[in-house]
């Protein structure tokens, strides 16, 4: 039987891997509740099912099982997408992660939880699902009230500067939420940086550090403006603290076979925090985009042979500093209009991404 991956969504950001894995030589199950998912057209079994729901799709693997050689799971998609992976991969026995890691990761107030229970360094967080839960008197302003588990990136994140703000911005927060659950979390300034790496049987590969370029409207509202790479800080003491900090929390997750993303907020003379984990591949245009013009290592191809049991090391990766921007507005980055930014140095990179921010205010 020809080697079989399950693909989780078909629609236009999982052309990619589908494409790449069909490269690879492996034959594809996508699934997707959308019967005209683009996807579909390049895979070799389509069913039509929700991504959210592991159940059925179970049910519909175990039938195929007979037919495939089905080795293992590959996902773009945060939150409950995470779970079902997690779900299908213990049940038919593949490389990925325990449903409990899945289950706090893509919760950020469990996370935060999980960051304090470890003593793994991450913002100070209440997690609460009224306004009445909310210890007011435990707040301090500036801070920062976010879903605690979103299907859309950025919505609903907002800097609360003073107390009148609170209620009308734990309100939209509430809008945005998958969980009825709304994290409130201590306002920390500095850098956001996210770390790229594999877990193969629980030992942590790292790849790269990019950083991750925001900004902040009069109004709170938070907007992604882009990411570049490699990092300010990779190869550096900090770089070196968010590494081991990462393998701290692979570990205490018991993490196994995962793509494995951590972003951090950095802010000197004290230690990277926790911001959030990705189990998925991601979108933001990073693999797309951002990676490919920078290394002529193949990401995406890393990520699914690893995900199929058939991991293999890359060392001593080189990156040409680089960086994708996006167009402003809250839609998701995938479909927002990007320019691609280049320079022989990360210093001389940042001068133009600034002079891009300075240019495309609003």
């Amino acid at each position: 039987m020809q080697p079989t991956l399950v693909c989780l969504g078909a629609g236009k950001s999982q052309l990619l891997v589908i494409s790449k894995a069909k490269e690879l030589g492996f034959q594809i199950i996508a699934i997707d509740r959308n019967p005209t998912a683009p996807g579909f057209l390049l895979s070799d079994v389509q069913l039509e099912l929700s991504t959210h729901e592991p159940g059925p799709i179970l049910r519909a693997l175990k039938k195929l099982t007979s037919e495939f050689n089905i080795l293992g799971v590959i996902n773009r998609s945060a939150g409950p997408p995470v779970l079902t992976a997690a779900t299908i991969c213990s049940s038919l026995s593949l490389p990925g992660v325990n449903l409990e890691a899945a289950q706090t990761v893509i919760d950020k107030g469990r996370l935060m939880r999980f960051c304090s229970l470890n003593n793994i360094p991450a913002p100070l967080c209440q997690s609460v699902s009224t306004l009445k839960d909310l210890d007011v008197g435990a707040l301090t302003y500036p801070c920062i009230i976010k879903p605690a588990l979103s299907l859309v990136g950025k919505g609903g994140v907002k800097l609360v500067k003073q107390p009148s703000e609170l209620t009308s911005a734990f309100n939209e927060a509430f809008q945005k939420t998958f969980n009825q659950r709304i994290n409130v979390e201590q306002c920390i300034p500095g850098d956001d940086v996210s770390f790229i790496s594999f877990v193969h049987q629980g030992k942590l590969h790292p790849l790269v550090l990019l950083d991750e370029i925001n900004s902040i409207d009069d109004q709170g509202n938070h907007f992604g403006k882009g990411f570049s790479i490699p990092s300010k800080h990779w190869r550096t003491e900090t770089g070196d603290a968010i590494i081991h900090a990462s393998q701290k929390l692979s570990d205490a997750l018991k993490l196994d076979t995962t793509v494995f993303l951590v972003s951090f907020r950095v802010t000197p003379n004290t230690a990277p925090k926790v911001i959030e984990i990705h189990l998925d591949m991601g979108g933001d245009r990073i693999l797309d985009d951002l990676i490919p013009n920078s290394t002529n290592v193949d990401f995406v191809s890393y990520f699914i042979q690893g995900l199929a049991g058939r991991f293999c090391k890359q060392d001593d990766m080189q990156f040409s500093p680089t960086a994708v921007m996006f167009a402003h507005g809250d839609q998701p980055a995938n479909n927002k209009d990007f320019s691609l930014l280049k320079d022989d140095s990360i210093s001389g990179l940042w001068k133009k991404i600034n002079h891009f921010l300075s240019l495309n205010q609003g």
